[in-house]
C-alpha cells in the first residue's frame, strides 16, 4: 500500500457515501431517488505528528463476500502509510455482514477528555438479534502510535449509556457530526407510537442526552415520517438538525431545519448537554426565498462552520428536490448567517443551476445540492454541493457535478472539474470524498488504475487562477 504523497495539511476532513436506500416516504410524498451520503467535516491528526489524515466510507463495499459490508480507508499524512477497516479487523467489534453500510458516516471526534482524536464510524444498516437496521457507531480511539484498534468501544440505544430501546430500523448513525461533542441521527426512530418521527443524540461532556421532537425545549410535534435527525452538523455549542421529510403547515415532505443550542445560556457546567431549540428554518419563514412544496426536502444535507466572526456561523442547506419551473427535482441551495446566541438568521445566498452566474442547466431529476459540504477558507466559508443525478445530458461536463461557492464569487459558482484549477485531465472527480481545509479543497477522484485516491486542490487555484501544485493521497 501507498501513503500520502502530500505535505502536512492545516486538518481533517471525511465524508462517507451512503448506500441508494431509502426510507419509505410519507404519504403524499415523491420519494428520494437516493439516499445521499452524509457528509460531515471535521479537523484531526490521529497521531499528533504535524500531519493530517484523510478518511473516506465506502459503505457499499464487498467484504469477505458479504455485498455492502462496508469499510473505512485511512490514509495518513507524512507518508505514513494507510489502512483500510472493516467489521473483520482485528480489534473492531462485531463482523461484517452483508448489508451493514460500515462507513455510511464517519467524523473525527476532538473530545476535550482525549489527548489524541478519535475516528467515528456508523453502520445504521447493523442489526442485533430481531432488531435489524437498528444501528450502530464504533469509536477508535487516536494516540501516539495511530489508532488504537484494540481499545475501540461502540454505542447503540440502551448500550454504552445511550438512552432508549434497541428496535428495528431505527437507524442509530445514518447522520454524524462531531467536535468537541458528537451528535447522531436515528431519523427511524419510532417515538411512542409515532412511526419514524426521528431523534438525535450529543455525547459530551461526560453526558449523553437523545432527544425528539417532542422533548421539553425542542420546537415542534413528533409525527409519523418526520425522521428528524435526517442530517446533523455541530459545531461548538450549535447543532444544525435537518428534517427534510417535515411537513410545513399542510404540505407534506416541505423540509425544516432546527438550530439547537446544546448550552443554553446560563446552564451550569454539570448540566449539559441540555438542547433546546433556538429557531426553526423552512421555506414558508420569513426572509427565506421560496415557497414550501410537497417534497421539496429543504435540509436534506445540512452543514455548519464558523463564519470568521465572533458568536455566528454559516448554514449551507441543500434541497435536491426542489422544482425549479416546471423541472421537478432540480434541486437548489440555501445559506444563512447564523447568530449563534439566539438562532437569528439571515439569507445571503439562495440559488440553482438556473441562477446568474452558476454554471449548468436546469434539468429535471439533476437534484442540485443533494450535498453540501462548508470549508471555512482564509476568505470565509467556501461551500461545495454535489449535484446527485446529474448525466451527460448535453451540458459537456464531466460527471459528477460540483460546485463551488465562496464569498469572493459573490453568488457565482466554479463548476469543479478535470482540466482546470490545476486538475490534470482523465480525473474523474467523485462524491465519496468532499472536505477541505484553509488551504486545498479535498476531493476524490476515481482515475483507472488507482481506484481510492483523494486529491488537495489549493483554494487559490480554484478561486483566482493560480498554479499551485496539487497534492495526493494514495491508498
Amino acid at each position: 500500500m501507498r501513503g500520502s504523497r502530500s505535505l502536512a495539511l492545516a486538518g481533517l476532513f471525511v465524508a462517507a457515501l451512503a448506500a441508494p436506500i431509502g426510507l419509505s416516504a410519507p404519504a403524499g410524498a415523491a420519494p428520494p431517488v437516493l439516499a445521499e451520503r452524509d457528509p460531515v467535516a471535521s479537523g484531526a491528526d490521529f497521531n499528533g505528528d504535524g500531519f493530517a489524515d484523510v478518511v473516506t466510507g465506502y459503505p457499499e463495499e464487498t467484504v469477505d463476500g458479504n455485498a455492502a459490508a462496508g469499510a473505512v480507508r485511512v490514509i495518513f499524512g507524512g507518508g505514513a502509510g494507510s489502512v483500510l477497516i472493516t467489521q473483520n479487523a482485528v480489534g473492531i467489534p462485531g463482523a461484517a455482514e452483508a448489508g451493514d453500510r460500515f462507513g455510511h458516516a464517519v467524523a473525527a471526534w476532538n473530545s476535550p477528555y482525549d489527548e489524541y482524536p478519535a475516528l467515528v464510524i456508523s453502520a445504521p444498516l447493523e442489526g442485533a438479534g430481531s432488531a435489524t437496521e437498528s444501528g450502530e457507531i464504533w469509536v477508535i480511539p487516536g494516540s501516539a502510535t495511530g489508532l488504537e484498534f484494540g481499545s475501540t468501544y461502540t454505542y447503540r440505544q440502551g448500550k454504552g449509556g445511550v438512552p432508549g430501546t434497541l428496535e428495528a430500523g431505527d437507524r442509530f448513525g445514518w447522520s454524524l457530526s462531531a467536535g468537541r461533542e458528537l451528535a447522531i441521527g436515528s431519523p427511524g426512530e419510532d417515538v411512542g407510537d409515532v412511526a419514524d418521527a426521528g431523534s438525535v443524540t450529543v455525547i459530551g461532556n461526560e453526558r449523553i442526552v437523545s432527544f425528539h421532537q417532542d422533548s421539553a425545549n425542542i420546537a415542534g410535534t413528533n409525527e409519523t415520517g418526520d425522521r428528524y435527525g435526517w442530517s446533523v452538523s455541530i459545531d461548538g455549542y450549535l447543532l444544525a438538525v435537518g428534517t427534510p421529510h417535515e411537513g410545513v403547515g399542510s404540505v407534506p415532505g416541505a423540509g425544516a431545519v432546527q438550530l439547537v443550542t446544546i448550552r443554553p445560556d446560563g446552564t451550569p457546567n454539570n448540566a449539559w448537554p441540555a438542547p433546546a431549540t433556538l429557531n426553526s428554518i423552512d421555506q414558508g419563514r420569513p426572509g427565506v426565498t421560496g415557497t414550501p412544496e410537497t417534497g421539496d426536502h429543504f435540509g436534506w444535507s445540512v452543514s455548519l462552520v464558523p463564519s470568521g466572526d465572533d458568536g455566528r456561523h454559516s448554514l449551507a442547506v441543500g434541497v435536491p428536490d426542489e422544482a425549479i419551473g416546471d423541472h421537478a427535482r432540480a434541486g437548489g441551495l440555501h445559506a444563512f448567517h447564523i447568530d449563534d446566541l439566539v438562532g437569528g438568521y439571515g439569507e445571503y445566498l439562495a440559488v440553482d443551476q438556473g441562477s446568474a452566474g452558476v454554471p449548468g442547466t436546469v434539468d429535471t431529476g439533476d437534484r442540485f445540492a443533494s450535498t453540501v459540504v462548508q470549508v471555512l477558507t482564509d476568505g470565509g466559508p467556501a461551500i461545495v454541493t454535489h449535484t446527485g443525478t446529474e448525466t451527460g445530458d448535453g451540458e459537456g461536463r464531466d460527471m459528477p457535478a460540483l460546485h463551488v461557492f465562496h464569498p469572493a464569487l459573490g453568488t457565482s459558482a466554479i463548476w469543479l472539474e478535470a482540466g482546470g484549477s490545476g486538475i490534470p485531465d482523465g480525473m474523474l472527480l467523485a462524491p465519496d470524498h468532499i472536505g477541505g481545509t484553509r488551504d486545498r479543497l479535498l476531493v476524490s477522484t476515481t482515475p483507472v488504475g488507482v481506484p481510492y485516491r483523494v486529491i488537495g486542490v489549493p483554494w487559490s487555484d480554484i478561486l483566482a487562477g493560480g498554479t499551485d501544485p496539487i497534492v495526493e493521497y494514495l491508498f
